[in-house]
């Protein structure tokens, strides 16, 4: 089993690694758009990709560039929206059918003003939302680029190194460690689920 998953992602991935990183690169960016990045699930398609890295089915450089250049245009791009049509961007479908998502990113922009940037890339429900409200806020594109260069190129690589350390340390693990490793991954996602339900 484990030969023929090694066999495909030598034929399959390797030999177009660039283009895994022109993969990432569209899912990133398609991530980084208004409304879009809620239903993908970019993290873990970045501890994924890191994980292969750490199986060196694919070269670290194409997918560190790949997410990182993606994230960076598709928020730029929400920017723009937001400076481009103001505050209609939130009276339209489908952002008018999440005003209490679209409040709360508004109290963490006000809160802690272009860190915001930073602050809500590491937040799945805000990291769409954020860029947009710098752009109806009139930010200066200067400093949007800047806060927001600053938050992706510790975002994006971050996740990438962290999939690779599990990679490796998966790879050096018994069976019976990746038992107990399966156990805990449970254990995290029963209390995540716990946590979410409640919030």
């Amino acid at each position: 089993m484990l030969d023929n998953t090694a066999a495909f992602l030598e034929h399959h991935v390797y030999a177009h690694q660039y283009r895994v990183g022109v993969l990432l690169f569209v899912i990133m960016f398609l991530e980084s758009i208004l409304m879009l990045g809620y239903f993908i699930p970019a993290v873990a398609i970045l501890l994924f990709v890191g994980g292969l890295v750490s199986m060196e089915a694919v070269s670290l450089g194409p997918v560190l560039v790949g997410g990182t250049l993606g994230a960076m245009v598709g928020s730029s791009f929400s920017f723009w929206l937001g400076r481009r049509y103001g505050e209609r961007v939130w009276r339209s479908w489908p952002l008018r059918n999440y005003p209490q998502a679209v409040r709360r990113g508004r109290r963490l922009f006000d809160k802690h003003g272009a860190t915001g940037l930073i602050v809500g890339r590491f937040s799945k429900p805000f990291r769409s939302l954020v860029p947009a409200l710098a752009g109806t806020s009139r930010m200066s594109t200067r400093r949007f680029l800047a806060f927001n260069s600053a938050a992706i190129m510790i975002w994006s690589p971050a996740w990438l190194f962290a999939g690779m350390g599990v990679g490796f340390s998966l790879d050096a693990m018994t069976g019976q460690g990746l038992l107990a490793a399966g156990a805990l991954l449970g254990l995290v996602l029963v209390g995540w689920w716990t946590v979410r339900r409640r919030v």
